[in-house]
């Protein structure tokens, strides 16, 4: 009988990390839109650095949160 090939460790890392960078991409697409607009409606450079910094960790969550979710 054939085995199945297992994935090798030293693969799992890189190929985790392009299927995240692939499966974010909004996020770094959205970050000078969302930069250019909160300084556009008056917002300092603090408060538009802490929009950049907390939309990432948010949506990281959400779609962890909504992914399990959505495949139930």
């Amino acid at each position: 009988m054939n085995k199945p090939k297992q994935p090798q460790p030293k693969m799992i890392l890189p190929t985790t990390s392009v299927a995240t960078s692939l499966g974010f991409p909004n996020t770094t697409l959205l970050t000078p839109i969302t930069a250019l607009y909160a300084a556009g409606i008056g917002a300092g450079i603090g408060i538009t650095g802490f929009i950049i910094d907390l939309y990432p960790i948010i949506n990281a969550l959400a779609s962890i949160l909504f992914g399990r979710v959505i495949e139930s």
